[in-house]
């Protein structure tokens, strides 16, 4: 053997050394999920779990009693095959975790005696638990438009921390 070869043998043995003693591997796990539904349209993956945030609120704005902080925000529908739909619409029902006696304020985790309002295109405000008024909806792609703000909840005492809310909706085609 010439000195070449003796040095990519030795090459390879260190290498080989290296590779059995001193790399060590991370092992970890990749989770998949889904659900295969019957609808007649798709919901983007940035639209079917999102996040409103309304930054900071004082508290004399909301004392005053008015809606705060209104954000837009939409349900993007995709792939959307009416063919099927007689009334081509399609309503969307809110739940949650509502304010006694105030069916209309998502109630907040807190403590800060805040509910978050969901407002219909038509600036109605949604009921939790009860249908929107349809939205005609189209082949292809189509935008379900709301805006949500924050008020002082009905019997609620406003105090300074941060809130969260969640609320999940469901979609029926006509």
């Amino acid at each position: 053997m010439n000195i070449k070869s003796k040095l990519t043998v030795v090459s390879g043995v260190i290498a080989l050394s290296m590779v059995a003693f001193g790399a060590q591997a991370n092992e970890g796990t990749v989770n998949f999920k889904g659900a295969v539904i019957d609808a007649p349209c798709g919901i983007t993956p940035e639209t079917i779990d999102q996040t409103v945030d309304f930054g900071m609120i004082t508290t004399v704005d909301l004392e005053s009693g008015a809606l705060i902080g209104k954000q837009d925000f939409k349900i993007e529908l995709v792939n959307c095959d009416t063919t099927a739909l007689v009334g081509k619409t399609v309503d969307v029902t809110f739940n949650g975790a509502t304010v006694a006696s105030a069916p209309t304020e998502l109630g907040t985790v807190g403590g800060t005696g805040t509910a978050i309002v969901i407002s219909s295109p038509d600036g109605s405000d949604v009921t939790f638990g009860t249908p929107t008024a349809a939205q005609v909806i189209g082949d292809g792609s189509n935008s379900l438009l709301f805006s949500a703000a924050v008020k002082k909840a009905t019997g609620g005492t406003v105090a300074e921390g941060d809130f969260t809310a969640v609320s999940n909706f469901t979609l029926a085609y006509q």
